[in-house]
C-alpha cells in the first residue's frame, strides 16, 4: 500500500489581490506545515421528548492553516530564506533595542464578518477591521526598559513606535504598551516581555507577500493546492481570506510564518 507523504506535495500557491493583477506566488518550496479543514455548523432538531439529538447542518467554513519559511529575496543571497542573522533593525521610541532582543512576534488578524446569503451552504467571511500585535522578548542589560514606563510613566511616554527590518522585509507601526513583565528566575538571565498594540496606521511590504496582503491590502488570496492526495482551489472568480498570520523571530532559528486562511464560499475539491 502507498501512503502519501509530505513529499508528495505538488503545488501550494496563492496569488494576492493586493493590486491589479499580480502573478501567483509559488511556496511550496517554503512550506512547512499544511492542514486543510471544513467544520459544519450545527442545531439540534430534536423535540422536547427525544432522549438524542438531531443535528442538522446549517452552515460550512473552510480553513487551511499553514506554516512557511520567510524568503530571502535579495538576488544573489547566499541563504535561500531569512533567519536570526538577518534582522537588522528593532527599535521603540526610536532606541535601538537590537543587541538586547531575544525573541518575539508580530501578529496581524484579520477580523471578519459572516457575508453570506441565507440560502448559502457555505460561509463567506467579509474583511471589517485589522488588528495587530507585537510581543517581544529583551535581555536585561542594566536597567529594566519597559516596566518603568507602564509603572511610572505618564501615558504619553507609553507610546513607543516600533521599527522591526529583517532582509528586506520592514514593519513600522505608532504602538502604545499593553503590558510588560520583568522575569528573574535562578540560574537564569534576567529578561522583560512586552506587549505592545497600534495607536495608528501601520506600514509595512508593498509587495505581493503574506504579511504585504494582510497589513495592507485586501487580504484576499485565491488558493491552488496539490496534496497528491488531493488538490484544494478557490476555483474561478472565488477567494479565500488571510484572517491570522504571526511572524515569528527568535534566536537561533529560522523566521517564520504561520497562519490560517479562510474559503469565502465552497473550496474547489478534485482528486489526486
Amino acid at each position: 500500500m502507498a501512503v502519501r507523504t509530505a513529499l508528495n506535495m505538488v503545488a501550494f500557491s496563492y496569488t494576492p489581490n493586493a493590486s491589479g493583477s499580480p502573478g501567483a506566488v509559488n511556496a511550496l518550496g517554503l512550506l512547512k506545515t499544511f492542514a486543510a479543514s471544513a467544520a459544519n455548523d450545527q442545531r439540534d432538531a430534536g423535540g422536547l421528548a427525544t432522549r438524542t439529538p438531531v443535528f442538522l447542518n446549517v452552515k460550512q467554513g473552510q480553513t487551511v492553516d499553514f506554516t512557511v519559511f520567510v524568503p530571502n529575496t535579495v538576488s544573489g543571497a547566499a541563504e535561500p530564506v531569512l533567519s536570526n542573522l538577518d534582522i537588522s533593525v528593532y527599535s521603540e521610541a526610536g532606541t535601538s533595542y537590537l543587541g538586547q532582543l531575544r525573541s518575539g512576534s508580530i501578529d496581524v488578524v484579520t477580523l471578519t464578518k459572516e457575508a453570506s446569503g441565507i440560502a448559502s451552504a457555505y460561509k463567506s467571511p467579509s474583511a471589517t477591521r485589522t488588528q495587530i500585535q507585537v510581543s517581544t522578548r529583551k535581555l536585561v542589560i542594566s536597567n529594566a526598559v519597559d516596566m518603568p514606563l507602564m509603572l511610572n510613566g505618564t501615558s504619553a511616554a507609553m507610546d513607543l513606535a516600533v521599527v522591526f527590518t529583517v532582509g528586506t522585509v520592514s514593519f513600522e507601526c505608532p504602538m502604545t504598551l499593553k503590558s510588560a513583565r520583568h522575569l528573574v528566575d535562578r540560574e537564569e538571565l534576567q529578561f522583560e516581555d512586552v506587549v505592545l498594540t497600534p495607536k495608528g496606521s501601520a506600514t509595512g511590504p508593498s509587495d505581493n507577500s503574506l504579511l504585504g496582503n494582510i497589513l495592507l491590502g485586501t487580504s484576499q488570496v485565491a488558493l491552488a493546492i496539490d496534496t497528491g492526495a488531493g488538490q484544494y482551489s478557490t476555483g474561478s472568480g472565488m477567494w479565500a481570506l488571510i484572517t491570522r498570520l504571526t511572524t515569528k523571530f527568535e534566536d537561533g532559528n529560522l523566521i517564520e510564518q504561520n497562519g490560517q486562511l479562510q474559503f469565502q464560499g465552497p473550496a474547489v475539491w478534485s482528486a489526486g
